[in-house]
This record gives C-alpha cells, structure tokens and sequence, in this order.
C-alpha cells in the first residue's frame, strides 16, 4: 500500500464519480441487481459482492478508500443517476489496479471510458506511476474500454482462480502520459 491517495470525489463533462456513501445502497439495490447478470458474466466476484451484504460492501469501501487501500467510485450522471463502478487497489508502489462496470441501461455510452479516464488522470496527479487494467479476453468491450483509454497492451496468461479454475486474462498498463484526456475536476 502506498501513501499516496485518490480525491474523494471527480467530476468530468458528464460524470460525477465519489466514494460511496450509506445510502448508495439503493442503487446497488436495484439498479446493480437488475444487471447481475451483464455485471457478473465477466466478473463473478462482482456478482458475489453485490448479491451479498451491500451495506457492508459499502461500508467496506469506505473504510478502504479512507484508509489508502482501495478507492472505489460510484460513477452517477449530473442528474444522480447510478451508472456503475470504477475502482482502483494497490498492485505494486505507486501501481493501481483498475477495474469497472455499468448497470446495463448505461452500456455503449462511453461512460466508461470517460470514468477509466478521469480516475487515471486523478491518480497520475497524485503521483501513481502505472495503471494495470485485466480482462478477459472475450469482453469485447472492456478491450475497447482499455485501447479507447490509452492502455497498452501487455499480454495475455493463463490463471488459476480461487476455487482452482483456470481462465485467461489480458493485461494491460497505462503510464503517465500515455493518454490524450480532459482535465478532470476534483471538487
């Protein structure tokens, strides 16, 4: 874990992306769960979390991000709408993991990409040297997410999960610099 830490808070032309609060539960209620299925075909430890606790999911969050140890964003439209998830945790010194979904309403707009890009700049600012970003090879999207975002291509590996099922994941990385982006605000 690094010293270094995200703003709670970061705002884009479309976007207002924070820390989650309490009451973000709701969204997770209804909106997320009403995406289970899109959120969890590529992330199922995404779909573990959300059909478990929410309120200690959340709770959770918070600590973390106040903490140091992960800074995850409830991504919502200027008008308070939920969008999904963007969200960061230590690999390495100064190296974050990123990781995100959307609700499946928000899909195809490219709010994902304008979130990778606002929480990357954040973090560069900050003084994170590199971003890693992993999919899977078959989500299309999340491969246009990352090249559409800047991210270099690194490889692709075989693993091996937690209950010792093998996938594979491609990996990719950002360094500073290595993407044209608006200046993001944080409030």
């Amino acid at each position: 874990m690094s010293s270094l830490r995200l703003p709670r808070s970061i705002e884009t032309g479309r976007l207002f992306m924070r820390c989650y609060e309490a009451a973000d539960v709701e969204a997770l209620d209804g909106d997320a769960i009403r995406s289970i299925d899109h959120i969890g075909q590529f992330l199922p430890h995404a779909r573990e979390e959300l059909l478990g606790d929410r309120v200690a999911l959340l709770e959770d969050a918070r600590r973390a991000f106040n903490a140091g140890e992960r800074f995850a964003y409830g991504i919502f439209l200027r008008d308070g709408s939920f969008v999904g998830n963007c969200g960061t945790r230590w690999v390495g010194d100064g190296e974050l993991n990123i990781g995100y979904w959307v609700v499946r309403e928000h899909l195809r707009q490219g709010y994902t990409r304008e979130a990778v890009q606002a929480v990357t700049a954040a973090g560069f600012e900050a003084g994170v040297t590199r971003f890693v970003l992993n999919c899977d090879p078959r989500n299309v999207a999340s491969i246009g997410v990352a090249r559409s975002a800047g991210f270099t291509y690194l490889s692709t590996d075989e693993r091996v999960g937690d209950r010792g099922v093998r996938y594979a994941e491609m990996t990719w990385e950002l360094r500073p610099g290595g993407q044209a982006i608006e200046r993001y605000a944080a409030p």
